[in-house]
């Protein structure tokens, strides 16, 4: 492995071997990056991604619902940190999807607890969910939410039981550049409207949290430098509600379009909530609040999409201009 990016000194993680599951999703590429800057040794694990070395990050392929991948992993690894973003992220309720969120989501996590219980001291930080259940008779939208729930269960479980340093990210509405993912709202909003045309939405009345994606690394990185975290959820997002609706007519004004998205002419999705993040108390243990305004983060979400375009990685691209209620990140 080539030598690390001299990044901040001063940094617990500097040195340190890291290990970041799902490393190509939406968080990964960010995330391996800022820890590369902190001169961490880096490996970052996929399914999809080929093996080998590549912009200081050290690739691997697994699928972390398999025990012997993760004990083989982590026993070639040995990382003093792994942050656990592994998951299979669609939002929808249909039934089929009930196994393979179960396999993606929760054995993976079980899987790694179970693994680090075994080989000895990791600080692992999972990446929770803002539609994780709060109350014991709350019911979940999704399979994605209660496996998400589930997670945080077993975390807390590991820890008290058997000394696992585990911290849940609680992760709240993620966006930025680096998202094209046109099932997510964002994406399809934004691109509709660059590309003239009308996007078809649900009412827009609910309520959400949006946090900027470099803000969510940035607490996750500060996650694993703090002591005294562990067991503990930590609610990563901005402290602030907008609705669809107000979010989807401020891309618009941003974008500059003439175009009047239809909100009410795809169905709402069941038993989803306003979750707002309770960033005093992240505040308070982290010392740190998400600085990145919501609409400084729109405007270079737009401009990613806008050079996107513009190179042509939009080509061949389908769209039936509906956007079908998968999370937006978390």
């Amino acid at each position: 492995m080539t030598e690390r990016t001299e990044g901040s000194s001063r940094s617990s993680l500097s040195g340190r071997r890291v290990l970041v599951t799902e490393g190509a999703g939406f968080l990964g590429p960010t995330l391996c990056r800022a820890l590369s800057e902190r001169g961490a040794w880096v490996y970052a694990v996929s399914r999809q991604v080929e093996p080998g070395e590549e912009n200081g990050v050290l690739w691997l392929r697994a699928d972390f619902s398999n025990l012997t991948d993760v004990e083989t992993i982590l026993t070639t690894v040995h990382p003093e940190v792994v942050f656990h973003l592994a998951e299979f992220g669609n939002g929808r309720s249909e039934l089929d999807l009930v196994v393979p969120t179960f396999e993606s989501n929760l054995a993976s996590t079980v899987n790694l607890l179970t693994t680090v219980a075994r080989q000895g001291p990791v600080r692992v930080i999972l990446a929770g969910s803002m539609e994780e259940p709060l109350a014991a008779d709350e019911v979940a939208s999704s399979p994605y939410a209660v496996t998400k729930w589930a997670s945080s269960q077993y975390s807390r479980m590991f820890h008290a039981l058997y000394n696992v340093s585990a911290v849940i990210a609680r992760i709240f509405m993620a966006y930025g550049p680096g998202y094209q993912d046109q099932r997510k709202l964002l994406p399809f909003v934004i691109r509709s409207l660059l590309q003239g045309k009308v996007p078809e939405l649900p009412t827009g009345e609910r309520a959400i949290d949006w946090i900027f994606v470099e803000d969510v690394v940035e607490g996750l990185l500060r996650l694993a430098e703090a002591d005294g975290l562990e067991g503990q959820t930590v609610d990563l997002g901005s402290g602030e509600l907008i609705t669809v609706r107000r979010l989807v007519e401020r891309v618009v004004d941003l974008v500059g379009s003439p175009l009047t998205p239809r909100f009410g002419t795809v169905e709402d999705r069941p038993f989803e909530m306003a979750n707002v993040a309770d960033a005093e108390a992240t505040f308070r243990l982290l010392g740190w609040r998400p600085p990145t305004p919501l609409t400084f983060g729109l405007q270079k979400t737009i401009a990613w999409h806008t050079k996107q375009l513009a190179q042509g990685s939009a080509n061949g691209e389908k769209s039936d201009h509906a956007w079908r209620l998968i999370p937006e990140g978390r």
